[in-house]
Protein backbone atom coordinates (compact mmCIF):
# COMPACT_ATOMS: atom_id res chain seq x y z
CA UNK A 1 0.00 0.00 0.00
CA UNK A 2 2.78 2.44 0.93
CA UNK A 3 4.46 1.95 -2.45
CA UNK A 4 1.38 3.25 -4.23
CA UNK A 5 0.54 6.40 -2.29
CA UNK A 6 1.92 9.87 -1.71
CA UNK A 7 -0.04 10.42 1.51
CA UNK A 8 0.22 8.43 4.73
CA UNK A 9 -2.81 8.64 7.00
CA UNK A 10 -1.93 7.29 10.43
CA UNK A 11 -5.13 5.54 11.53
CA UNK A 12 -7.27 7.20 14.19
CA UNK A 13 -6.87 5.34 17.46
CA UNK A 14 -3.10 4.93 16.98
CA UNK A 15 -1.19 6.28 19.99
CA UNK A 16 2.40 5.46 18.98
CA UNK A 17 3.94 5.34 15.50
CA UNK A 18 7.46 3.89 15.43
CA UNK A 19 7.48 1.71 12.29
CA UNK A 20 10.40 2.41 9.97
CA UNK A 21 9.02 3.60 6.63
CA UNK A 22 12.04 5.73 5.69
CA UNK A 23 12.56 3.85 2.40
CA UNK A 24 9.17 4.95 1.02
CA UNK A 25 10.32 8.24 -0.47
CA UNK A 26 7.22 8.44 -2.65
CA UNK A 27 5.37 9.63 0.47
CA UNK A 28 5.09 13.42 0.46
CA UNK A 29 2.40 14.03 3.06
CA UNK A 30 1.80 12.78 6.60
CA UNK A 31 -1.56 13.11 8.38
CA UNK A 32 -1.47 12.74 12.18
CA UNK A 33 -4.67 11.71 14.00
CA UNK A 34 -6.09 13.14 17.20
CA UNK A 35 -5.12 10.00 19.12
CA UNK A 36 -1.35 10.05 18.39
CA UNK A 37 0.89 10.87 21.37
CA UNK A 38 4.26 9.47 20.25
CA UNK A 39 6.15 9.57 16.95
CA UNK A 40 9.83 9.12 16.11
CA UNK A 41 11.15 11.36 13.34
CA UNK A 42 13.89 8.92 12.30
CA UNK A 43 11.32 6.37 11.07
CA UNK A 44 9.91 8.80 8.48
CA UNK A 45 11.05 9.30 4.86
CA UNK A 46 12.93 12.56 4.20
CA UNK A 47 10.63 13.12 1.21
CA UNK A 48 7.80 14.38 3.44
CA UNK A 49 6.89 17.95 2.48
CA UNK A 50 3.59 18.38 4.30
CA UNK A 51 2.46 17.35 7.79
CA UNK A 52 -1.14 17.85 8.86
CA UNK A 53 -2.38 17.38 12.42
CA UNK A 54 -5.96 16.79 13.47
CA UNK A 55 -7.05 20.14 15.00
CA UNK A 56 -8.40 18.27 18.04
CA UNK A 57 -4.99 16.79 18.85
CA UNK A 58 -3.83 17.41 22.40
CA UNK A 59 -0.25 16.37 21.58
CA UNK A 60 0.88 18.13 18.38
CA UNK A 61 0.52 21.24 16.29
CA UNK A 62 2.04 22.42 12.99
CA UNK A 63 3.30 25.93 12.40
CA UNK A 64 5.72 27.45 9.88
CA UNK A 65 6.69 24.04 8.40
CA UNK A 66 7.48 22.60 11.85
CA UNK A 67 5.81 19.93 13.95
CA UNK A 68 5.68 20.98 17.60
CA UNK A 69 4.31 19.60 20.82
CA UNK A 70 0.92 21.15 21.52
CA UNK A 71 2.41 23.77 23.88
CA UNK A 72 4.96 24.69 21.17
CA UNK A 73 7.80 24.17 23.64
CA UNK A 74 9.44 21.29 21.72
CA UNK A 75 10.39 21.18 18.05
CA UNK A 76 9.65 17.62 16.94
CA UNK A 77 10.44 18.00 13.23
CA UNK A 78 11.17 20.75 10.76
CA UNK A 79 9.98 19.55 7.34
CA UNK A 80 10.75 22.68 5.30
CA UNK A 81 12.53 22.03 2.02
CA UNK A 82 13.87 25.59 1.83
CA UNK A 83 17.58 26.46 1.94
CA UNK A 84 17.09 29.18 4.55
CA UNK A 85 15.14 28.19 7.65
CA UNK A 86 14.17 30.51 10.50
CA UNK A 87 12.59 28.90 13.56
CA UNK A 88 10.17 31.26 15.28
CA UNK A 89 10.78 32.34 18.88
CA UNK A 90 9.05 30.32 21.61
CA UNK A 91 10.29 26.70 21.59
CA UNK A 92 12.70 25.70 24.36
CA UNK A 93 13.61 22.14 23.30
CA UNK A 94 15.11 20.84 20.06
CA UNK A 95 14.07 17.20 19.74
CA UNK A 96 15.95 14.18 18.42
CA UNK A 97 16.46 14.26 14.62
CA UNK A 98 14.59 17.55 14.46
CA UNK A 99 16.09 18.48 11.07
CA UNK A 100 16.04 15.05 9.42
CA UNK A 101 13.25 16.10 7.03
CA UNK A 102 14.81 19.50 6.23
CA UNK A 103 17.01 17.93 3.57
CA UNK A 104 17.83 21.14 1.66
CA UNK A 105 18.75 23.30 4.65
CA UNK A 106 21.87 25.42 4.20
CA UNK A 107 21.24 28.20 6.73
CA UNK A 108 19.34 27.56 9.97
CA UNK A 109 18.49 30.28 12.47
CA UNK A 110 17.59 28.83 15.85
CA UNK A 111 15.45 30.86 18.29
CA UNK A 112 16.90 32.64 21.32
CA UNK A 113 14.25 30.88 23.40
CA UNK A 114 16.01 27.52 22.90
CA UNK A 115 17.30 26.00 26.17
CA UNK A 116 17.74 22.25 25.60
CA UNK A 117 19.18 20.28 22.69
CA UNK A 118 18.56 16.52 22.62
CA UNK A 119 20.84 13.77 21.32
CA UNK A 120 21.15 13.75 17.51
CA UNK A 121 19.06 16.92 17.30
CA UNK A 122 21.48 18.39 14.75
CA UNK A 123 22.90 15.16 13.33
CA UNK A 124 20.92 15.55 10.13
CA UNK A 125 21.51 19.11 8.98
CA UNK A 126 21.19 18.62 5.25
CA UNK A 127 23.73 20.86 3.53
CA UNK A 128 24.10 23.24 6.47
CA UNK A 129 27.71 24.26 7.21
CA UNK A 130 27.32 26.65 10.14
CA UNK A 131 25.08 26.73 13.21
CA UNK A 132 24.96 29.22 16.08
CA UNK A 133 23.69 28.26 19.52
CA UNK A 134 22.06 31.13 21.37
CA UNK A 135 22.68 32.77 24.70
CA UNK A 136 19.98 30.82 26.56
CA UNK A 137 21.00 27.25 25.69
CA UNK A 138 21.77 25.55 29.01
CA UNK A 139 21.50 21.81 28.35
CA UNK A 140 23.26 20.22 25.34
CA UNK A 141 23.44 16.46 24.92
CA UNK A 142 27.08 15.55 24.04
CA UNK A 143 26.02 13.63 20.92
CA UNK A 144 23.68 16.36 19.69
CA UNK A 145 25.52 16.43 16.33
CA UNK A 146 26.76 12.86 15.97
CA UNK A 147 28.66 12.04 12.72
CA UNK A 148 28.19 15.58 11.42
CA UNK A 149 31.77 16.88 11.29
CA UNK A 150 31.52 19.42 8.46
CA UNK A 151 29.50 21.99 10.43
CA UNK A 152 31.08 24.93 12.23
CA UNK A 153 29.37 25.39 15.58
CA UNK A 154 29.47 28.70 17.45
CA UNK A 155 27.95 29.74 20.76
CA UNK A 156 26.70 33.24 21.54
CA UNK A 157 29.32 35.04 23.63
CA UNK A 158 26.61 35.99 26.13
CA UNK A 159 25.84 32.32 26.85
CA UNK A 160 26.82 31.68 30.50
CA UNK A 161 26.97 27.88 30.16
CA UNK A 162 28.97 26.96 27.05
CA UNK A 163 31.72 28.04 24.69
CA UNK A 164 33.40 26.59 21.59
CA UNK A 165 37.17 26.69 21.05
CA UNK A 166 38.81 25.02 18.06
CA UNK A 167 35.54 23.24 17.28
CA UNK A 168 35.37 21.67 20.73
CA UNK A 169 32.41 22.34 23.03
CA UNK A 170 33.38 23.23 26.62
CA UNK A 171 31.66 24.48 29.73
CA UNK A 172 31.90 28.27 29.94
CA UNK A 173 34.94 28.19 32.27
CA UNK A 174 36.67 25.64 30.05
CA UNK A 175 36.99 23.09 32.86
CA UNK A 176 34.67 20.49 31.33
CA UNK A 177 35.00 19.08 27.82
CA UNK A 178 31.47 18.40 26.54
CA UNK A 179 32.01 17.18 22.96
CA UNK A 180 34.64 17.16 20.22
CA UNK A 181 32.85 18.43 17.10
CA UNK A 182 35.39 17.40 14.48
CA UNK A 183 36.76 14.07 13.32
CA UNK A 184 39.91 13.28 15.30
CA UNK A 185 42.73 11.72 13.30
CA UNK A 186 45.41 9.96 15.36
CA UNK A 187 46.41 11.46 18.71
CA UNK A 188 44.34 13.96 20.71
CA UNK A 189 45.98 16.20 23.32
CA UNK A 190 43.67 17.50 26.01
CA UNK A 191 43.77 21.22 26.81
CA UNK A 192 45.39 22.00 30.18
CA UNK A 193 42.33 23.91 31.41
CA UNK A 194 40.16 20.77 31.41
CA UNK A 195 39.43 19.11 34.77
CA UNK A 196 36.54 16.90 33.66
CA UNK A 197 35.95 14.91 30.47
CA UNK A 198 32.22 14.58 30.06
CA UNK A 199 30.18 11.46 29.38
CA UNK A 200 30.14 10.45 25.67
CA UNK A 201 32.37 13.40 24.72
CA UNK A 202 34.45 11.23 22.34
CA UNK A 203 31.55 9.03 21.26
CA UNK A 204 32.46 6.96 18.16
CA UNK A 205 35.67 8.86 17.38
CA UNK A 206 36.85 5.73 15.62
CA UNK A 207 39.93 7.27 14.00
CA UNK A 208 41.41 8.49 17.28
CA UNK A 209 44.35 6.26 18.19
CA UNK A 210 45.55 7.85 21.44
CA UNK A 211 44.75 10.59 23.93
CA UNK A 212 46.98 12.46 26.38
CA UNK A 213 45.23 13.33 29.66
CA UNK A 214 47.10 15.81 31.88
CA UNK A 215 47.32 15.71 35.68
CA UNK A 216 44.55 18.29 36.30
CA UNK A 217 41.82 15.90 35.16
CA UNK A 218 39.98 14.17 38.02
CA UNK A 219 36.82 12.94 36.27
CA UNK A 220 36.19 10.99 33.07
CA UNK A 221 32.66 10.00 32.07
CA UNK A 222 31.82 6.30 32.18
CA UNK A 223 31.09 6.01 28.45
CA UNK A 224 33.44 8.71 27.21
CA UNK A 225 35.25 6.43 24.74
CA UNK A 226 32.32 4.34 23.60
CA UNK A 227 32.89 2.95 20.07
CA UNK A 228 36.36 4.51 19.78
CA UNK A 229 37.45 1.31 18.04
CA UNK A 230 41.06 2.33 17.34
CA UNK A 231 41.84 3.97 20.68
CA UNK A 232 44.74 1.89 21.97
CA UNK A 233 46.41 4.39 24.29
CA UNK A 234 44.87 6.53 27.04
CA UNK A 235 47.96 8.18 28.51
CA UNK A 236 47.23 9.70 31.93
CA UNK A 237 49.70 11.95 33.74
CA UNK A 238 48.72 10.60 37.18
CA UNK A 239 50.30 7.85 39.25
CA UNK A 240 48.39 5.11 41.00
CA UNK A 241 47.35 5.99 44.55
CA UNK A 242 49.34 4.52 47.48
CA UNK A 243 46.68 1.85 47.99
CA UNK A 244 46.99 0.84 44.33
CA UNK A 245 43.65 2.29 43.23
CA UNK A 246 43.10 4.53 40.23
CA UNK A 247 43.19 8.33 40.80
CA UNK A 248 40.42 8.67 38.20
CA UNK A 249 37.63 6.13 38.81
CA UNK A 250 35.70 3.91 36.43
CA UNK A 251 38.50 3.08 33.97
CA UNK A 252 38.48 2.21 31.05
CA UNK A 253 35.44 4.45 30.44
CA UNK A 254 33.98 2.15 27.76
CA UNK A 255 37.15 2.07 25.69
CA UNK A 256 36.83 -1.00 23.39
CA UNK A 257 40.40 -2.08 24.25
CA UNK A 258 39.59 -2.07 27.95
CA UNK A 259 42.28 -1.59 30.60
CA UNK A 260 44.94 -2.62 28.08
CA UNK A 261 44.63 0.88 26.63
CA UNK A 262 45.03 2.75 29.96
CA UNK A 263 48.57 3.85 30.85
CA UNK A 264 49.11 5.59 34.19
CA UNK A 265 52.20 7.71 34.92
CA UNK A 266 55.06 5.57 36.24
Amino acid sequence: MLKNTTTLYIPEGTKSFNIYISSYENIKKLVIPESLTDIRVEVLPISIEIIEVNPNSKSYVVENKCLYTKDKKTIIACFSKEKDIIINEGPEILGTRAFLLASNAENIELPESLKTIYSNALTNLGKCKKINLGKNVENINPIFMLWKYDVTVTVDEANPYYKVNNNILYSKNGEKLIAVLYKIQGEFILDNSVKEIGDQSFYQQNQMTSIIVHSNVDTIGKSTFYLCDNLKEIKIDKSKLPDGSDPIPDAPWNCPYGLRAVFWKQ
